[in-house]
Parts: structure tokens; C-alpha cells; sequence
């Protein structure tokens, strides 16, 4: 099927300036800032994986002010979602270099992965349950039904 032709022209201009893919699961999952941001470091480990220059354990460099341009989070929210992301063990983080850079690696565990995804799917499911309960009860009411309920 496919985008629609009248949206088509919006897609292609959103998508065209900077997008962030966020995988609603994980979001539902870690947090949606913390989604946000790890997605935006597997853009940035592979944007310097496919220009070979990762250094040689897999790490990357990104500054505060490049991430905050990339993902609208500032200094602090980002310092709390490294301590999330490194927590949940999705990332490494540490510090090195004169003057001091921030580096960051990806936790290649597609296990670990999923199995937040998996608890993301959950929560969206028992979200969906407890909205559809909460419609049909509204429509009850709407149709004369009890308003106990």
C-alpha cells in the first residue's frame, strides 16, 4: 500500500530533516526520552561504523551540544538517561581525552533488546485493554446505561 499521495509531500519533507525512528515498545518500555536517545546513538554508531571510525572497541564520540541539537534533550536530561540507558545495560559511557569527550558504546545484546521490547509490548497491551474498557463504559453511559459503572 504506501503513504497516501496527498501526505506523501509531508512525509518526504519530515523524514528529509532529521528524523528519529523510536520503536514504540521500547518507549513504553525504558522511557521515552530514553527511547529517543538510544535511538539516536544507533544512528550515530552507525553513521561512524560505515566511515570506519569507531575506535577500536566499538566506541563512539558525540558532544552534549550535538546531541541536544539531535534530540532536543539538554545537558541534565541527558545525563539521566545515560545513567537509565547504562543501568538497563543497553550502552557503555565513560570520559577520556584532553579536553575531556564523551564516548559511548552499544551493548550488542539482542537479548537484553527484546526482552524490553517485550515488556514495552506489555504495558501497550494493558494500556489498550484499559482504554477499551474505559470506551465502552463512556458509550454505556452515553446509551442510558448505568452511570454506577
Amino acid at each position: 500500500m504506501g503513504i497516501s499521495k496527498n501526505l506523501s509531500p509531508i512525509f518526504d519533507l519530515v523524514r528529509a530533516d532529521g528524523s528519529i525512528i523510536i520503536n514504540k515498545n521500547l518507549m513504553f518500555s525504558i522511557g521515552t526520552n530514553e527511547a529517543i536517545f538510544y535511538m539516536e546513538l544507533l544512528s550515530k554508531y552507525n553513521y561512524f561504523y560505515i566511515r570506519e571510525k569507531l575506535t577500536e572497541d566499538g566506541c563512539f564520540y558525540n558532544s552534549i551540544d550535538n546531541m541536544q541539537l539531535d534530540t532536543g534533550l539538554g545537558e541534565k536530561p541527558q545525563r539521566a538517561v545515560i545513567e537509565k540507558l547504562k543501568k538497563f545495560g543497553l550502552i557503555e559511557y565513560y570520559i577520556k581525552c584532553i579536553p575531556a569527550k564523551r564516548f559511548f558504546k552499544i551493548i550488542n545484546d539482542t537479548e537484553l533488546l527484546l526482552s524490553f521490547i517485550a515488556k514495552g509490548r506489555e504495558k501497550r497491551e494493558e494500556l489498550t485493554k484499559i482504554q477499551l474498557q474505559k470506551l465502552a463504559v463512556s458509550k454505556e453511559r452515553q446509551s442510558g446505561g448505568s452511570w454506577n459503572s
